[in-house]
């Protein structure tokens, strides 16, 4: 009973600490562009996705296997709180465990030696899938995303854009003088900005959205490194609560089912 609490417990804390450690970078408007704030996040998501697969393996009981899953979810509206989207996104994680309990039960039942890269792999994709659904909700209801609606000022990554044009430009112009150039630049920012700005305000209330799909598409982009660090991160932790005794391989003699066209009979003699 003490190891089952020990699974449960260690699996809540780790939750609790992505979902803290991912507040900041989910709130941020920077994202991937400031190392300092994306690094800390992937590191414990890649460990926490392969404790949540450990713990999935480990669990005797489908019950408790259930109650982690619903306290994932639970620590999740802990950190970002009670709102509609946040409550679909519990029971998005809970739908998709369910069926990264099954996987992983599956592959541990059928197979003749346990290997635990192959039965975390066959869970690590519906395990991992609801942590990005639940970062893309929690991205969206941020005040970074929710200020895009209301805020019309241009983006200074597109001004700087715009910018560098222009100077490519009246770069090519010698006979303009330099003042004249400045005032053409200025001139044509501004146009451009009121172009873009009288463009975009009619479609400015689908910004959030668009851009918590786009974050959900970049996270199951680079989920093929994701899954594939969280697989072997968890199967070096099983080997080492092997090695320490915690979990114990036992042999246990199975009888398996085949295919047969016609029942097979013993003739006595």
């Amino acid at each position: 009973m003490s190891k089952i609490i020990s699974i449960i417990t260690t699996v809540t804390l780790i939750s609790l600490g992505f979902w803290i450690t991912a507040e900041p970078w989910v709130n941020s408007e920077t994202k991937f562009s400031d190392p300092s704030l994306w690094i800390a996040p992937a590191a414990v998501l890649i460990v926490f996705a392969a404790v949540i697969s450990l713990g999935y393996m480990l669990l005797p009981q489908k019950r408790l296997k259930l109650l982690l899953a619903g306290l994932i979810g639970s620590t999740y509206l802990v950190i970002f709180g009670v709102h509609y989207l946040n409550i679909i996104a519990f029971f998005v994680i809970i739908l998709f465990h369910v069926f990264a309990i099954r996987a992983i039960h599956l592959e541990s039942e059928e197979r003749l030696k346990i290997h635990p890269i192959h039965i975390i792999r066959r869970g690590i994709t519906e395990v991992m899938l609801p942590l990005y659904f639940a970062l893309s909700f929690a991205y969206f209801l941020s005040p970074s995303i929710q200020e895009r609606v209301k805020d019309p000022v241009l983006s200074p990554s597109l001004k700087q854009a715009v910018s560098r044009v222009m100077d490519e430009f009246l770069e090519a112009e010698k006979n303009i003088p330099q003042a004249q150039k400045q005032i053409a630049k200025n001139y044509a920012l501004e146009q451009t900005y009121d172009t873009i700005t009288r463009w975009s305000d009619p479609y400015r209330v689908y910004f959030p959205p668009v851009l918590a799909f786009g974050l959900f598409l970049m996270l199951w982009g680079l989920g093929f490194a994701l899954h594939w660090l969280s697989t072997w991160i968890g199967a070096l932790l099983f080997v080492l609560l092997r090695k320490t005794k915690f979990v114990v391989i036992e042999k246990r003699n199975i009888e398996a089912e085949h295919i047969a066209l016609w029942q097979q009979t013993t003739t006595k003699l």
